[in-house]
């Protein structure tokens, strides 16, 4: 947590914009709680999730190849410190695939996304640009994400294309 003397009367309102208070393991069954920095640490060692980017900076283009729901999301962290989540899942349609800014105080969405797919076989792209959605994952994943579809055409039988690959770029706002 925060290490920084406040006078009791400021408590409260240091809370409201410490960027140590804590966020949320989204896990089921998992209670762990801490800064951003923590949590990524505990979500690559705890749950094996895919580590992508330390030193994510805004701007450039992140490259993954992907296995739709392998391993838990992928874990992004920004430059400024700032956490992402890419989370790959199977759906009825075909895979889907979110991203969300993982933050402390939800304040809204403050970077823009651009996520890009791309397979091999069958030759196939597509490319959308949406706002991230805040969360402290206090309560799971966000339901207000914005959603990319992988057609399940791409996915093969067994619900993974390992050609296919995303490109993900981060922009603050």
């Amino acid at each position: 947590g925060c290490t920084a003397r406040i006078a009791y009367y400021q408590k409260e309102e240091h809370e409201k914009g410490c960027q140590h208070a804590p966020c949320f393991c989204p896990e089921t069954g998992c209670s762990f709680s801490g800064p951003t920095k923590v949590l990524l640490e505990h979500f690559l060692v705890e749950h094996d999730w895919c580590h992508g980017e330390k030193d994510l900076r805004y701007g450039k283009t992140y490259r993954t190849k992907t296995l739709l729901g392998v391993r838990g999301p992928t874990v992004l962290m920004g430059n400024d410190g700032h956490l992402f989540l890419v989370n790959m899942t199977m759906e009825s349609l075909g895979g889907v695939i979110s991203v969300c800014c993982v933050e402390p105080h939800i304040s809204g969405s403050r970077f823009k996304c651009r996520l890009a797919l791309s397979c091999g076989e069958p030759s196939y792209s597509q490319t959308t640009e949406f706002l991230t959605s805040s969360t402290n994952l206090r309560d799971g994943f966000p339901k207000d994400c914005f959603l990319f579809l992988v057609p399940k055409v791409l996915l093969g039988d067994t619900g993974t294309n390992p050609t296919a690959t995303v490109c993900v770029t981060l922009k603050p706002q």
